[in-house]
């Protein structure tokens, strides 16, 4: 099977050193954390949450409906 990144469309964006450096840093701090268990998680991974959590805050309340009821 293939790794989960690999089935990912690729999308560039361009962040500000800063962000970089924090979104490292908040990286290796969760990795230290869970101390091996499960994917890596990367700034990639990160970015792909962080995406999902401003599409959840405005999704309208039948697209939330909709996804609620579509079989997993």
């Amino acid at each position: 099977p293939l790794p989960p990144y690999l089935t990912y469309v690729r999308k560039e964006c361009r962040l500000r050193p800063d962000q970089l450096d924090a979104l490292t840093a908040l990286a290796r701090r969760l990795n230290r954390e869970r101390k091996g268990k499960g994917e890596r998680i990367t700034e990639n991974t990160l970015i792909r949450w962080a995406v999902d959590m401003l599409l959840e805050q405005y999704r309208s309340p039948a697209e939330t409906y909709q996804k609620e009821e579509e079989p997993s």
